[in-house]
Order: structure tokens, then sequence, then C-alpha cells
């Protein structure tokens, strides 16, 4: 956030300029963060933009979410496979919700799985997979569109999974996650459950799918992974595995 900007939902010290909050002592800063953040996580998903802000968005992002910007990331690819591998025989059908340019299910497809199944609504993001890397997506059966217009159809797999998708959806698509839940055999999860923004919103993902009858078995803390530490984001996140 720049100088001088105010953010969006209520806080104490931190909707004070950056200017002001700069005189605040460091030991009253840290103090109020954890309360701030609880309340800014529920204020932003009690109040968030339309959905169909949401999903614009993601069909034509900004530079910052360019779908060109996600060929990088192999560590983080390669990261989540090695978690598949741990619970998904390699004649298994795995679903990505949000695959965005296939950069995961080539990864997948390198480590010799070929039952794969995507939904992702930027049409840019598929062309490049197709282009970036084709032999996965010529095995990949690709659903174009939202989450909430496939969920319904999609047929029972060993494993569905995600990173940093779940985050971005908006509060009253909630009832995507016991579809996900019916659907997956095991569920893999790789997301942040603290940050918000308004496209982006927190959840507790244990207690969620827990209360949906599944079963964690496996909880990782991505900042403890050496060598995701300086991947951009995911040093934030938690990787959860579920099964029923």
């Amino acid at each position: 956030m720049s100088p001088g900007r105010y953010w969006d939902c209520p806080g104490v010290i931190y909707t004070l300029p950056i200017s002001m909050r700069d005189l605040i002592p460091d030991l009253l800063k840290s103090a109020l963060r954890p309360p701030y953040y609880f309340v800014r996580r529920h204020w932003l998903y009690w109040h968030p933009k339309p959905v169909n802000v949401i999903h614009d968005y993601w069909r034509s992002p900004d530079e910052a979410n360019d779908p060109r910007r996600y060929l990088s990331g192999q560590e983080r690819s390669r990261f989540l496979v090695e978690i598949l591998k741990r619970y998904v025989p390699v004649d298994g059908s795995l679903l990505e919700l949000g695959c965005n340019v296939g950069r995961n299910l080539n990864e997948a497809y390198a480590a010799g799985y070929r039952n794969l199944e995507a939904i992702e609504i930027n049409q840019e993001a598929i062309e490049i997979f197709k282009q970036s890397y084709p032999d996965a997506a010529r095995v990949t059966n690709i659903h174009l569109g939202r989450i909430e217009d496939h969920i319904r159809a999609i047929e029972e797999k060993d494993c569905i999974f995600t990173m940093a998708v779940l985050v971005h959806i908006h509060p009253s698509s909630d009832w995507i996650f016991a579809d996900i839940a019916r659907r997956a055999k095991t569920l893999v999860v790789i997301e942040e459950e603290e940050g918000a923004t308004w496209r982006h919103f927190a959840r507790n993902y244990k207690k969620l799918f827990e209360n949906l009858g599944m079963r964690q078995v496996e909880v990782i803390q991505c900042s403890q992974i050496p060598e995701l530490v300086h991947e951009e984001g995911l040093s934030d996140y938690v990787a959860r595995v579920f099964q029923k």
C-alpha cells in the first residue's frame, strides 16, 4: 500500500496513514496486529464485492496475475506432486481446480500421471497451457469456466487438488466445498489461511473440510520448507491433505 492510503476495513492503528503509523511504538503495533487482522478477515468475508467482480478479474487479471507469470514456480509444483505421490497411485484420477497455465498438471504428467482433469476460468491461461505443455494438455480434460459451473458434473476423483485457488472463492459460493468433499477420495489444498483482500477470503480449511466429513491426514507449513521460503507468497501458505 502506498503512503497516505487507507485500508478498506475497520481497524485501529492500521487505518491510519503510514506517515502516522510510523510514530506508533513497534511493541504496540505487534500487540494490535492479530486483532486487526482478525477484524479485517471477517469484515472482508462478510462485506465482499459482488461475486461477478471476482470472476471478471480472474477472466482478465491485471499484470500482477498475468497467466504467463505462472509458468515459473516449478519448486511449488514439485512440492505439490511429491505430496500427490504419497497418496495417489500413478494410475489414479486427478482434478485440479484452477489449473491456470497447467504448470502443476505438467509436473504431475512428468511424474507419470495421465488421468488428468482441470477447471479453469481464464481462456488465455488454457491456451498458454496448450502451447507450453502440449503433452500434458493433450491428456487433460479441461473445463473452461467457473468452478461453480462445473463441479456438480464432475465424477468422483482419486484426488482433487488446489494451489492458491480456494482462497479466491467468493463467500456466496461456499456451497462448492461440500461438492468438492463429496467428489474427492483424497483432497490436497495448498492455501493461504490468514491474509485477506477484496479477492482473498481467509478460511480454516481443517475445520471446513472436517466438518464436511473428511479427515486431515497431513499438514505442512510451507514456511518450514527451505526451497519454498523464497517463492513469492507461498511461505505464508499451509498444505493440508484430507481423506474420506
